[in-house]
């Protein structure tokens, strides 16, 4: 079944209509979820997952996902990451999730919703806090720039941040001025401490910066380069 139909029966839901509905539905996705149909594996996992018509399962929801993940889905692959990274059908396990994430931020970004986007976010903070790996922050910062690239403004302010944390004031700035721009609004204080911290000259070195188109600026950094300028 196409995910619009899922949309559409989860707005049906929403209004309560579920007792209608769900009990051929949900017969239908595992059925079709047994024969190993990917794209309903993946819904099954949801169904369980928010208890949409039967009673919530995350156990069950983290099979289904998994099932779905091992043949490509990449939203069941993210979601599996969420799951062990809170704990939630299964034993907190931080590694299990960063392993997960990756899977999923290597593929190709496809259209609709962006879940190679959220699994380099993801994986930026997982670096970052070393939650399951090592910390590193020039792979943190190698993550948050790919997720940048994909138009994620948070990506853009977490930079900052980062590059604020390692005494990179400039280049902070210029990430900051990025967010900002794009309507973050945790940024607009540390921009303002800044402009009022660096001189006027450093000011307009990192207005210059901020104004490069970020993937001229940025090129195709991978995640393991330590380079931190934008």
């Amino acid at each position: 079944m196409p995910r619009v139909w899922w949309l559409a029966l989860l707005s049906l839901w929403l209004v309560g209509w579920s007792d209608r509905l769900f009990g051929a539905e949900v017969e239908w996705f595992r059925l079709a979820a047994q024969r190993g149909d990917v794209a309903a594996q993946t819904e099954l996992a949801a169904i369980y997952y928010y208890g949409l018509g039967v009673p919530k399962s995350p156990v069950k929801a983290l099979f289904w996902y998994r099932e779905a993940a091992r043949r490509g889905d990449a939203l069941a692959g993210y979601k599996l990451g969420v799951m062990f990274e809170e704990g939630v059908g299964t034993a907190r396990d931080p590694a299990a999730a960063v392993q997960w994430y990756r899977r999923v931020a290597m593929a190709k970004p496809v259209g609709g919703v962006d879940i190679v986007g959220w699994s380099r976010l993801k994986l930026g903070y997982m670096y970052r806090d070393g939650r399951g790996v090592q910390a590193d922050l020039g792979r943190s910062e190698g993550w948050f720039r790919l997720a940048a690239e994909m138009g994620y403004v948070e990506a853009l302010y977490r930079l900052g941040e980062s590059r604020l944390r390692a005494g990179d004031r400039l280049v902070a700035l210029a990430w900051f001025l990025r967010a900002a721009a794009r309507g973050h609004g945790g940024s607009f204080n540390a921009l303002t401490r800044l402009q009022k911290e660096l001189s006027p000259e450093q000011v307009s070195a990192a207005e210059a910066l901020a104004a490069q188109p970020l993937r001229e600026s940025q090129g195709s950094a991978a995640p393991d380069q330590n380079s931190a300028s934008p």
